[in-house]
């Protein structure tokens, strides 16, 4: 049944597309195919989640024949693509997708699927044909090019993944050098999810087969639902981490731990089991986490966290995308480049946003020397370092924020992380806490743990009291006995029997 389709240009002529869904025989010839039931295809086919075969019709319009032409679909994940063309011959067949070997010819560095076109054979067979199956988002953007149109569409599509991976690989490098001065986990924490989303990009763009796993079509076929799944869970754990969660909202702390088990459980299912469900199982969580880590976001700057602000405008652009990726996924939006390409944006614009973040936090993160700690002020050289300063209000101040932000909680919180906030040198600080408050730094901080702790032992006597001192901002419990003990005079399980004798 020849419809009557659109007509896509091209350089050198013209050329129809059609499509069908029908099942075709097992033995194929041209005539059987020609006479299926096509459909015109007026824009490029998008099925959502269709897993059956699906047949694709091209008929050549143009009445010059160029001396080569390439059929290129600008999607690179695909399972499998035959593409069918009867010349003076019989009939030739090109293959290509997931499930087959990297090309070793054909611009074999290019990601996309790619079939050269035997132009002598459309002057008796203009018809070519192409059988594509995937369980995975189904979408369909033919394009035909002449050899110079060819070469322009590799080179655009290898500058514009060079810059994107460039600024991956930079951002990581800089978040790892912070890391290693700082030893701020929320840094080691945003590496893991840079590298996790470079990994899945790697594998949604076609480049993992093209560098890294070229022969294994088994482990290309998987990836890509395995990486999509890690990464959205290396977001849960950034998030988690930046943010507090677990302390500022702890009622958030189940939900997280059930969509990590159900992100985990979904990932390293799809290594074994090959089925549909996985990739629409992570698109559906995807939509769910990014709207409940936005409003995270949101619950943590109005508790006066102002580091929070980056996060949601950062995690903002990065959440429009995922959900415009999973609409299109679902074909609720139509085609196009930048929804094909939305999760990609979404992470660069993210992490161009969140520098600003990493801006700040690494104004407050500078380290001093583990193995050559400076020497403890004199009282008079203490004295002489703040008496530009007014100690009282700078106490009220630093009080009034840590109570207000409950910025204790963190536990790599330090001397040259509030210092720096209130725009004082940390032996500035240093000095005035030891002048005022007859102290130093840490015992000071601990004071305002030790108080959340107890809080936390009268409102919940039955929580674990090694968990009471993680959620106060202590990494050990050692570490939050010693403190305990100092600041109250007995050891935190002896003060809950106090406190249960007493009430």
């Amino acid at each position: 049944m020849n419809c009557k389709g659109q007509t896509n240009e091209s350089t050198s002529g013209s050329y129809q597309v059609y499509y069908t869904t029908e099942v075709v025989a097992e033995e194929k010839t041209e005539s059987s195919l020609r006479s299926l039931d096509w459909i015109p295809l007026h824009a490029p086919l998008q099925l959502g989640f269709y897993t059956k075969p699906v047949w694709i019709r091209l008929e050549w319009k143009g009445n010059d024949f160029p001396e080569t032409l390439f059929l290129e679909n600008q999607v690179a994940y695909f399972d499998s693509l035959r593409f069918l063309q009867w010349t003076s011959g019989g009939l030739q067949i090109q293959e290509d997708g997931d499930l087959v070997p990297k090309r070793k010819t054909l611009y074999s560095e290019h990601p996309f699927s790619l079939f050269q076109i035997d132009t002598k054979a459309l002057k008796s067979h203009p018809d070519v044909f192409l059988e594509i199956q995937t369980i995975s988002n189904f979408l369909f953007a033919p394009k035909i090019w002449t050899s110079e149109e060819m070469m322009q569409s590799v080179f655009q599509t290898r500058d514009y993944f060079l810059i994107f991976f460039s600024v991956l690989l930079f951002v990581l490098i800089l978040n790892l050098s912070v890391y290693v001065n700082t030893r701020n986990t929320s840094f080691l924490y945003y590496c893991f999810y840079i590298l996790c989303s470079g990994f899945y990009q790697i594998s949604y763009t076609g480049y993992g087969k093209i560098y890294f796993w070229p022969n294994d079509t088994n482990w290309n076929d998987r990836s890509l639902v395995f990486f999509g799944s890690i990464a959205l869970w290396s977001v849960i754990l950034f998030s988690n981490r930046f943010l507090l969660l677990s302390k500022r909202l702890p009622k958030l702390k189940l939900p997280l731990l059930v969509f990590s088990i159900l992100i985990l459980t979904n990932a390293f299912t799809s290594l074994f089991v090959k089925h549909i469900i996985c990739d629409q199982i992570i698109h559906f969580i995807a939509i769910i986490v990014s709207f409940t880590l936005m409003g995270a976001g949101i619950l943590v700057f109005r508790q006066k966290y102002k580091m929070a602000i980056y996060y949601i405008i950062a995690w903002f652009c990065l959440l429009v995308a995922i959900v415009s990726f999973n609409l299109y996924a679902f074909n609720v939006l139509p085609d196009h480049f930048l929804l094909r390409n939305a999760i990609q944006y979404g992470n660069f614009f993210e992490i161009i946003l969140f520098q600003f973040a990493l801006l700040a936090r690494i104004g407050e993160t500078k380290e001093t020397s583990v193995l050559f700690p400076k020497p403890e002020l004199k009282l008079n050289v203490s004295e002489q370092r703040i008496a530009n300063l007014n100690p009282e209000l700078v106490i009220q101040n630093i009080d009034s924020s840590l109570v207000k932000e409950k910025l204790y909680l963190d536990e790599d919180l330090n001397l040259q992380n509030v210092a720096s906030k209130f725009q004082l040198r940390p032996d500035q600080l240093s000095a005035i806490i030891n002048v005022k408050q007859g102290m130093n730094f840490n015992q000071w901080i601990n004071g305002y743990r030790i108080r959340e702790a107890c809080e936390l032992m009268k409102t919940s006597p039955d929580k674990n009291i090694l968990n009471i001192a993680f959620s106060v901002g202590f990494n050990s419990k050692s570490a939050f006995n010693e403190a305990f003990k100092r600041v109250m005079g007995e050891t935190p399980t002896e003060y809950r029997k106090r406190m249960k004798v007493g009430s």
